[in-house]
């Protein structure tokens, strides 16, 4: 529930996973280099006009392209004008 917490307390090391449901979101860029995550969409490369070149991760302590943008990593990405990416 919404403003509610939760204390659990274990004999053991436990790894506990919530899902909550996350509404449609967007999130607004500025013009310059921005950081991006996703929480749970994955967005192909259709990106919006703003958005110049491809998204760049980190993969193995190597920077790489990226062609589709995965949850939970993060992306750099070149804006030229603010825009919105709408995340579903």
């Amino acid at each position: 529930r919404t403003g509610q917490g939760l204390f659990v307390n274990t004999a053991e090391t436990t790894t506990i996973l919530f899902e909550v449901p996350i509404a449609p979101a967007a999130l607004h860029l500025e013009p310059g280099w921005n950081i991006i995550s996703l929480t749970t969409a994955t967005l192909a490369s259709d990106l919006p006009a703003g958005i110049a070149g491809v998204p760049w991760t980190l993969e193995n302590g190597v920077m790489r392209s990226a062609t589709v943008l995965e949850p939970r990593r993060g992306y750099w990405v070149y804006v030229i004008f603010p825009v919105d990416l709408a995340l579903e």
